[in-house]
């Protein structure tokens, strides 16, 4: 719009007589007014999503002729329209809310300008969790709990009833798998920690955004509301002596560290003995409830003393002076207290649980069983024998369970061993040259109390009553059979699920794949063969020749061969190696074998050569065939013996045994030594020579003069070189082993051990003299062995 002129006309007489002229016009400008303006438009702004911000500006006496935006603050940002009066722009994602603010500057037609000042927030999209449970321990009541994952936190005070709920509000660009940590927040040192399982793990409880505009910038659909309290009753979540137990054990086989994510946290669980965590709750209860006992000096809080193997083991024998009994008397009454072991419902219960025992760092299950608790009240085991059926029901807490179809087992014992047999009847069979006789082996019921609770594991105690029958043996005296049950306790570690992550993907299984594959003939019904996978869905076993097509479905792996289809769960992941659980169907769909066992990518740039296939004299290769359960090992040294020592002498063995290969292509396959660590002496064994084939991928070890006919091989075997890795002692060389023997320099040779995996570790010949940490019988560990768990061991494997 043009500016006004007012002109004022002075109009005089025209006297042309008095010489009199017009005078110039008088002309006057008014001073310019500034531009307004205010903000028109205030959308809130969400993280990852496109926001938009206006002004409205105007001029009371003129137009406007400019806008111009400038970022005051906040992360840089790629606007759109900096020149018009709304400019637009994409949020970035943000792990809190962000403020953010700009100037907008207006000027008019005549150049004059007005500027405001915009602040707004950048806010983050974020997930309300209602976590509700209950501290177990009065001295906790009214003070403060506190909840986080990763950088966000939230807290609360613990009601006088012990029972708490707090919200806690998660950024959703924290990863899924990280944990969630719930601990008092007492300056006292006695404190207590819940770790709970990943938020992949509360998928059914997701809910919306805290504030409801957020939910609309995400989307505009609604979002279904679902708390946590709606899957956990008020006592679900319990803080207490045997969840800072877990935590504390965790932290210490983590070297300290707290895991960062669930499949960290699965692995480490997966490696703790039950035992220990009971004992350390023992621990935690005596420290929360006596007047009388307190940390030990220089110790700072409960988690420290027992992430500390030689401070807790301290603290346990000076207890032991006091009270001998008082410890033993905690760890029965912590698996009484239900609000310490929550008794099992229906609701808890794993629809499958795969049983393996506790293992070792680095270190995978290599034998197991699975139980399948079906909503009808019927299930299966399955283990190595077969499967097993059988009915179940809980109990006061407890899982009860009736076997109805088992799959026996078979053990030779000698008659002198059956309490239930006569002496008559004992004399008769040795009479008779019965040395050993057969017993039928089968599950009657077992009877499972819940220890412990994880987030990818249960642990229970399990009461075993086993029926044993003496197969019928006819003399010309009579028939003579027998028939007994007994009881047998043990500690299980149930693993409830498998991650996301321990599956088996189709674009990963190109290559060379080393795992068990069933075998009809073989001793234990599986051959650990080297398969070929082809992309397009073919493979070949290397070792057999035998084809087969290949599939994963839901992360689950599918071999058909010619006569029967294998499938692979993936149970546990270290690295590129898989702990396995396996059925085997035949092509009618039945079921006739399962097995448990390893798998492993075989690398493609490894073969033995001068560098690695030589120990020299003062090293060899130590098996650890059967070494990979946690009770083989004191922290990262190997235990010499199997099972206990009585100081002088292994009761079970010793796991001493190897192969050592000269530079000349002699060696000795060791296994035994005299005495006992740290005065071994004397190593012997048997003498080999030693030679490389195979494209140098084979070690072949002949025993030699092993025939007792003549000066001849009647013994080796052979090692297919699968990688070579860092282990806990030196290098690991994994390879698939078999062993060949005959009866004589005559006799046709077979398979005295079919393929299978083993794992062997370069050491020092005198390895087990340098350990300073051979077991003897510590306070705690007797602590542990008298309180009554026995583990039930898994088939011995041959050397």
């Amino acid at each position: 719009m043009d500016k006004k002129i007012i002109t004022l006309l002075v109009a005089s007489s025209f006297l042309t007589a008095c010489n009199s002229s017009d005078d110039d016009p008088v002309v006057v400008e008014p001073e310019n007014q500034a531009p307004t303006v205010v903000v028109a438009e205030t959308n809130t702004i969400v993280e990852k999503n496109t926001a938009t911000l206006a002004v409205s500006a105007s001029d009371s006496d003129g137009s406007i002729a400019s806008y111009s935006w400038e970022q005051l603050s906040g992360p840089t940002l790629a606007i759109s329209g900096a020149d018009t009066n709304t400019i637009s722009f994409d949020a970035p994602s943000v792990a809190v809310d962000t403020p953010i603010s700009f100037k907008v500057t207006v000027a008019d037609n005549d150049g004059e300008k007005a500027s405001i000042n915009i602040e707004s927030t950048i806010e983050r999209i974020e997930t309300d969790y209602l976590l509700a449970g209950q501290v177990v321990g009065d001295m906790f009541m009214g003070k403060e709990l506190k909840a986080s994952v990763a950088t966000d936190t939230a807290t609360t005070t613990i009601n006088e009833d012990g029972s708490f709920s707090l919200n806690l509000l998660v950024d959703d660009d924290i990863p899924s798998t990280k944990l969630v940590k719930i601990a008092t927040q007492e300056t006292s040192g006695i404190n207590l920690t819940l770790l709970l399982p990943a938020l992949s793990a509360l998928g059914d409880t997701t809910v919306a955004p805290a504030r409801s505009v957020k939910a609309i910038g995400i989307n505009s659909t609604s979002t279904s509301v679902k708390q946590l309290a709606d899957l956990f009753d008020a006592e679900s979540l319990s803080v207490s002596a045997v969840s800072t137990a877990l935590y504390s054990l965790i932290l210490a086989s983590n070297e300290g560290v707290e895991p960062d994510n669930m499949n960290e946290i699965e692995l480490i669980e997966s490696q703790l003995n039950p035992q220990d965590i009971v004992l350390s709750a023992a621990v935690v209860k005596i420290l929360l409830e006596s007047d009388s006992i307190a940390l030990p000096d220089g110790v700072d809080d409960i988690i420290d003393l027992i992430s500390d193997d030689e401070a807790l083991d301290s603290f346990v024998a000076t207890v032991a002076e006091t009270d001998p009994d008082l410890i033993e008397n905690e760890m029965d009454a912590v698996i009484a207290d239900p609000n310490l072991t929550p008794p099992v419902d229906s609701s808890s219960i794993a629809e499958v649980y795969y049983q393996t025992e506790p293992v070792a760092p680095t270190f995978l299950a290599r034998s197991g069983s699975r139980y399948q608790f079906d909503a009808d009240g019927t299930g299966k085991l399955a283990d190595s024998y077969g499967v097993s059926e059988f009915d179940w029901e809980i109990i006061e807490g407890d899982i009860q369970i009736l076997y109805t179809n088992t799959v026996n087992s078979l053990s030779y014992v000698s008659p002198g061993s059956i309490d239930v047999l006569s002496q008559e009847d004992i004399d008769r069979l040795y009479a008779a040259e019965y040395y050993q006789v057969e017993v039928i082996v089968s599950k009657v019921s077992q009877n499972l109390t819940r220890l412990t609770t994880g987030s990818a594991l249960d642990s229970y105690f399990v009461d075993t009553v086993t029926r044993y029958e003496v197969t019928p043996i006819m003399l010309e005296s009579g028939t003579i059979t027998a028939m007994w049950e007994s009881e047998g306790e043990a500690d299980y570690l149930m693993r409830k699920s498998t991650s996301e992550e321990a599956q088996f993907k189709s674009a990963e299984l190109s290559g060379m794949l080393a795992l068990g594959v069933y075998n009809a003939e073989s001793r234990h019904n599986v051959l650990f063969e080297r398969l070929d996978f082809e992309t397009d869905g073919t493979g070949v076993s290397v070792d057999n020749q035998l084809s087969y097509t290949w599939s994963v479905t839901d992360g689950v792996l599918s071999l058909t061969f010619e006569d029967f289809t294998q499938t692979f769960t993936i149970i546990d992941v270290v690295g590129e190696d898989y702990s396995t659980y396996s059925e085997v169907k035949n092509n009618a769909g039945e079921l006739i074998a399962v097995t448990f066992g390893v798998a492993t990518f075989i690398a493609e740039d490894v073969s033995f050569d001068e560098t690695n296939s030589i120990t020299g004299a003062d090293r060899y290769w130590q098996t650890t065939v059967n070494q990979w359960t946690a009770d083989s090992w004191d922290e990262e040294r190997l235990r010499y013996c199997s099972g206990e020592s009585n100081g002088s002498s292994c009761e079970n063995g010793s796991v001493f045994f190897g192969f050592q290969t000269l530079s000349d292509n002699t060696g000795t396959r060791y296994n035994y030594a005299e005495g006992m660590p740290p005065s071994l002496i004397n190593y012997s064994g048997n003498p080999l020579n030693w030679s490389i084939t195979s494209n140098n991928r084979v070690i072949k070890f002949d025993h030699v003069n092993s025939c007792f006919d003549a000066e001849a091989v009647c013994r080796y075997r052979e090692w297919y070189l699968l990688k070579v890795e860092d282990g806990i002692l030196g290098k690991r060389y994994y390879v698939q082993e078999v062993d060949y023997k005959r009866n004589d320099s005559q006799s046709e040779w077979y398979s005295f051990i079919d393929f299978r995996f083993n794992q062997y570790e370069l050491i020092d010949l005198d390895y087990f003299n340098q350990s300073t940490s051979e077991v003897q019988a510590t306070e705690l560990q007797r602590v542990i062995n008298n309180f009554g768990y026995t583990h039930l061991g898994f088939n011995a494997l041959f050397q």
